[in-house]
């Protein structure tokens, strides 16, 4: 899977969502609330170092990426790093949503509902899933490809 976990959060640290994929990185670090205050320092500490916002940090088998848009944070971790643009189409449409109604009453004024607010979680979910699953159909038909190439070479 491509993308193993999305957090969104108050620049502070304050967690409104953190939801976990099932990456690796997800299986090992189940506590993903608490992540948020240490992402949040992170981001402050990048900011007030280089006067500049935090794009990504990097691991070996997990890249971070930070997305901001008014007071809020999101965090995408990423386990496949060639599938980085996806994954920030994905943070592009998070924060689209984020400015819709009732999503962006929800944002300003209660920030503890939309762990409780089904309907943003699944609409996140379809659109993580829709990515994984295009990820797959994608190799399904490379293989179905290769397959067929295989019989055709063996055909002629």
């Amino acid at each position: 899977m491509t993308i193993s976990d999305i957090f969104i959060l108050e620049q502070s640290g304050v967690p409104y969502l953190a939801r976990c994929y099932g990456g690796d990185s997800c299986r090992a670090n189940p506590e993903h609330g608490l992540l948020s205050g240490f992402f949040a320092a992170l981001n402050s500490f990048s900011t007030e170092l280089d006067q500049n916002r935090l794009i990504s940090v990097e691991f070996d088998s997990l890249k971070l990426l930070f997305s901001q848009a008014d007071n809020k944070l999101v965090v995408v971790g990423l386990e496949d790093k060639t599938k980085e643009q996806e994954a920030e189409q994905i943070i592009n449409q998070i924060l689209d949503k984020m400015h819709e109604n009732p999503y962006a009453e929800i944002f300003e004024k209660r920030p503890f509902e939309l762990l409780e607010n089904n309907e943003f979680v699944q609409w996140l979910d379809s659109v993580v899933e829709k990515e994984a699953m295009g990820d797959l159909s994608s190799k399904l038909l490379n293989k179905r490809k290769s397959i067929w190439q295989k019989i055709k070479e063996k055909l002629i």
